[in-house]
């Protein structure tokens, strides 16, 4: 009898544990398949994510080559524009010709709107459509001045110091037109006879311009231009000249926010030191 009891309690605890483990497998199962329905839902929501990602990724990429074709075709543009007032200028200083005056003028306002043209030119150029490489820009300014005054470097030399600079077209266009302008006061009246020196029996020019731009800290620029010609006269004051193409630089100065410092010392040098603009500081400007 004693047997028989043990026996059926034996029975009963197992059939408990086995009933126990039964309930635990289920709720197992039960969590596994919620664990299984959530990491489904949840690999479809990353899915749909990554799908409206891709599409949004898809459509800034597209608006970035719009953005770029559009920009491509405004400094094509005012490119085209600016040579077509250019070539104006040029037409139209074929009717002055008994004028030497009117035609210096109508030159000189070319050479300031090539100067501009070129630089929407280098920027179309560009990869990023940003900022231009501004050393090859000034070696192509001056050239085309040299052309312009029928000069070679044979009759001046030209020396151009300007190493990794990058300028944005809110600060090229008004450098540009400051190293137009004082380039071509060297070529008009630094040298009004040609100087030589003797070299075995051989005549050399020793005439020259220097322009150099250098990084200073802060994120500024030094942009020197220097001749060793006549120099321009001790009384002659910049600030308030009445030259227009001096008047233009000290204004252009002013505009980068910059300094002016002229030496006179063996020829001119212009000394200007600035920060390049950065367009979102004109907000308040608009």
């Amino acid at each position: 009898m004693h047997d028989d009891q043990h026996r059926a309690m034996l029975f009963a605890k197992h059939a408990a544990i086995a009933v126990e483990n039964a309930r635990l497998i289920e709720q197992a199962e039960g969590h596994a398949a919620t664990i299984e329905q959530r990491v489904v839902e949840r690999t479809q929501n990353l899915q749909d994510e990554n799908d409206q990602r891709r599409r949004v990724e898809a459509h800034l990429t597209t608006l970035l080559k719009e953005k770029e074709v559009l920009l491509r075709e405004v400094y094509h543009r005012v490119k085209n524009n600016l040579q077509v007032i250019s070539s104006i200028l040029n037409l139209q200083a074929g009717y002055y010709n008994a004028d030497p005056h009117i035609v210096t003028v109508l030159k000189e306002i070319q050479s300031r709107v090539r100067s501009m043209a070129l630089v929407h030119e280098k920027l179309y150029q560009t990869n990023d459509m940003a900022t231009i490489n501004f050393g090859d820009y000034v070696h192509n300014l001056v050239a085309m001045l040299f052309r312009m005054h029928d000069l070679t470097t044979e009759t001046i030399q030209q020396r151009i110091s300007i190493t990794d600079v990058s300028l944005g077209l809110d600060t090229a266009v008004p450098c540009g037109l400051i190293i137009n302008e004082l380039v071509t006061n060297v070529l008009k009246y630094a040298f009004p006879d040609l100087r030589h020196v003797q070299y075995g029996g051989v005549e050399h020019p020793i005439r020259a311009i220097n322009i150099t731009m250098e990084s200073m800290v802060d994120n500024c620029y030094t942009l020197t231009i220097a001749d060793n010609g006549v120099g321009i006269p001790a009384e002659l004051d910049i600030q308030s000249t009445k030259t227009l193409g001096l008047q233009l630089v000290v204004l252009l100065v002013e505009q980068l926010g910059g300094t002016i410092h002229v030496a006179r010392e063996q020829g001119t040098m212009f000394s200007i030191v600035f920060s390049p603009i950065i367009y979102a500081n004109r907000g308040g400007d608009l």
